[in-house]
């Protein structure tokens, strides 16, 4: 992808955090109450999500900024569009690592992951089917355009986002990766430009545990390389700890 000049990464202000904040939301909106059945220990799930998530060790040369934890009413929004789980009945834990960054000229990589604790197995892989299912193309045109609209600079618009559904080689088998592009135009002294945010969001789940990795690109980088680097990361370690299950 090539940007357009005049709308570098580093005029987009808070945006790109925001898109991961939201997407990552989107997967699972926080933990949620007890229940009756199957209640699972908080502390115990913590601990577990904290062992899975990416850290600044994974990620040399990135600086790491805030974490996308706390989800927005946004993003629940978009999961409850997608028809997803209602997260307050499922979700046990929902942690989020710190966003990701690396500039080079005028792109801008950033990752982050995020690991939610359900109860049980089932609800984890029906909250996956919800991402993957043909309704989250219309809820993110829907909820995402007007829930960033507060991160944009001034001067600054976002057109229609586009969906493409990817099956990487390399991804978990049963795992979910949406492909985002979405638009921005900023107009300056009567002159118009614009480039793309481009967005892989990769879910999959595991026993009761559902990981996220959200890539976002603006520039030339090409991702993938890191995204199949941190996708094992992530995989290695919810596959290795038996409380997930």
């Amino acid at each position: 992808m090539r940007a357009v000049p005049h709308v570098g990464a580093g005029r987009l202000g808070s945006l790109p955090a925001a898109v991961l904040a939201l997407l990552l939301g989107a997967c699972s909106a926080g933990p949620g109450t007890a229940r009756s059945t199957a209640i699972r220990n908080q502390g115990a799930d913590r601990r577990i999500a904290e062992s899975i998530n990416l850290t600044p060790a994974d990620l040399p040369g990135f600086q790491a900024g805030a974490s996308t934890a706390g989800t927005s009413a946004a993003g629940r929004s978009l999961a409850h569009c997608a028809g997803a789980p209602d997260p307050a009945s499922v979700d046990v834990v929902d942690l989020a690592s710190p966003i990701f960054t690396v500039s080079e000229g005028n792109g801008q990589e950033q990752f982050s992951s995020d690991v939610a604790m359900v109860h049980t197995p089932p609800e984890a892989a029906a909250d996956l089917r919800a991402l993957g299912g043909s309704r989250i193309d219309g809820c993110l045109r829907s909820v995402i355009v007007p829930a960033l609209s507060g991160a944009l600079p001034a001067g600054a618009s976002l057109g229609a986002p586009t969906v493409t559904r990817l099956r990487p080689v390399w991804a978990p088998a049963g795992s979910v990766m949406l492909h985002i592009v979405l638009p921005v135009s900023a107009t300056a002294s009567g002159a118009t430009a614009g480039l793309s945010l481009e967005i892989d969001l990769l879910a999959f789940s595991v026993g009761r545990a559902q990981v996220a990795l959200d890539g976002l690109t603006i520039g030339n980088a090409d991702p993938s390389t890191q995204e199949a680097r941190l996708t094992n990361v992530l995989y290695r370690r919810v596959r290795s700890v038996r409380q997930a299950a």
